[in-house]
């Protein structure tokens, strides 16, 4: 079985004078001003029950964690679109852990059987946010399927009840003609926004991700991350600073 290489690196602040689209609606009580995003969930999305995973007796005293500790998937509150085919999926861990992670994606369907991806292996990893790309494991979401993705914690192997285990879906969209034009013509300092207030969830936080990586020492990058973040539904996520 090929192994699960999840790519980690600590996500940091942004910050960025936003003079891009037009006047985005803010939704916080206090304005973010240059770090404010807007996420605009796709038209007739229909909200979803996120799932995360907090800490249980069972993995505590198997992995050494405490009841404190979390994991969770970076998904909104409703099915995410994405642009991509292959897009590169993000998760959390609250606190350093060692155990067995696995990591699933099959279609949200009553007729699906077979996983379009399912791969598992023993890690260390430590606290914040993890990434996995499907183009490492080249495969391909289908146009228009919603798919539901998953990364557990294996606490018990003789009793799967006691794993944690969070998900979210995801459903991969082709932008629009005027869409496509705009992501193409686009800065990468304005990419979060675009995808953002267009409804694509986890394409805006890539491209925040990436920003991240470029300008590792801006700070205020954070800020419109944790704003992403709170839109979409997500609890509190560790994002650390090195």
């Amino acid at each position: 079985m090929k192994i699960l290489t999840f790519t980690y690196y600590y996500l940091l602040v942004i910050g960025l004078a936003l003079a891009m689209l037009a006047p985005l609606p803010v939704r916080s009580q206090q304005p973010f001003e240059a770090t404010e995003i807007a996420y605009r969930p796709p038209a007739n999305s229909i909200p979803i029950r996120q799932i995360g995973a907090a800490g249980r007796g069972g993995c505590k005293q198997i992995n050494g964690i405490d009841d404190s500790f979390s994991l969770q998937v970076l998904a909104p509150d409703s099915i995410g679109q994405t642009t991509f085919e292959q897009p590169t999926l993000y998760w959390s861990i609250s606190q350093m852990v060692s155990g067995r992670f696995v990591f699933t994606i099959m279609e949200d369907s009553r007729y699906a059987v077979e996983p379009l991806l399912e791969v598992s292996d023993d890690f260390t990893m430590s606290e914040g946010i993890q990434t996995l790309s499907l183009a490492e494991y080249h495969v391909k979401l289908k146009p228009s399927v919603v798919y539901k993705w998953s990364v557990s914690l294996e606490c018990d192997a003789e009793n799967p009840s006691k794993n944690l285990v969070s998900m979210g879906l995801i459903k991969q969209v082709a932008p629009v003609a005027a869409l496509e034009k705009s992501i193409q013509e686009a800065k990468l300092e304005k990419l979060p926004y675009l995808y953002a207030i267009s409804g694509y969830w986890y394409d805006a936080l890539d491209s925040l991700s990436e920003l991240i990586q470029k300008h590792p020492t801006d700070k205020r990058w954070r800020e419109v991350l944790t704003n992403l973040l709170r839109q979409g539904g997500v609890g509190r996520v560790a994002i650390l600073e090195k």
